[in-house]
């Protein structure tokens, strides 16, 4: 603040300088807002299989979790794995209509659970900008947009199939390398992971790195 402002005006600036001050501080709070710092985990999620496997992910504690925890957390529930006989890695939200075709999960999850928290998963690929594009994720701002931008382009793949792709509830046919992204409904959490290895079968598992942004 300008003191000899202050100074030489005299009283009546008092409530302009506290206006400004108000202003810079407010303005200020919104940055430090949208440069929230990110989480970062590795979380290796079992096929559905693997009874006491952990195939369901919390991203707000950015934990995954087995089958028992989740049904009794059902509302920290994000994303769901499932390997396919065809489709290989699945990612699916609790709200997909795509857990009926995993027999592990329809007469439990798909039919039964009472809270299926609901968003919306893009995959992405592995070309070069876009590893580039996640190593330089930093900030909640950094991942949004990062949705943003998939959101907008991801139909213009030349390979693009909605039920690969998305944007949709549940993507697959996901192969190590590849990245995708990840908005909630109602969480107020964005996300984009990178498979980084995998072990095929209804026993086996995947590993994903991820980079998380939550809002309280």
């Amino acid at each position: 603040m300008n003191i000899y402002l202050i100074k030489k005006i005299g009283r009546p600036c008092l409530p302009l300088c506290l206006l400004l001050f108000l202003l810079a501080h407010f303005t200020g709070a919104i940055a430090q807002g949208n440069d929230q710092k990110i989480t970062k985990a590795h979380l290796v999620l079992d096929a559905q299989n693997n009874k006491s496997g952990t195939g369901f992910v919390d991203l707000r504690s950015a934990t995954a979790h087995n089958f028992m925890q989740a049904a009794m957390g059902q509302g920290d529930i994000d994303i769901v794995y499932a390997h396919g006989k065809t489709t290989g890695i699945n990612l699916m939200t609790p709200a997909s209509s795509g857990l009926r075709y995993f027999g592990a999960f329809k007469s439990t999850i798909h039919e039964n659970w009472k809270v299926k928290n609901k968003g919306t998963l893009i995959a992405l690929g592995n070309a070069k900008e876009i590893r580039k594009a996640f190593k330089k994720l930093k900030t909640s701002e950094d991942i949004k947009n990062a949705y943003d931008r998939a959101a907008r382009t991801v139909m213009l793949r030349e390979d693009y199939s909605k039920g690969r792709h998305g944007p949709s509830s549940r993507i697959q046919r996901l192969e190590i390398g590849d990245y995708f992204v990840f908005r909630s409904k109602g969480r107020k959490i964005y996300a984009m992971g990178r498979v980084v290895n995998r072990q095929s079968g209804f026993s086996g598992s995947v590993s994903i790195d991820w980079k998380i942004a939550t809002a309280p």
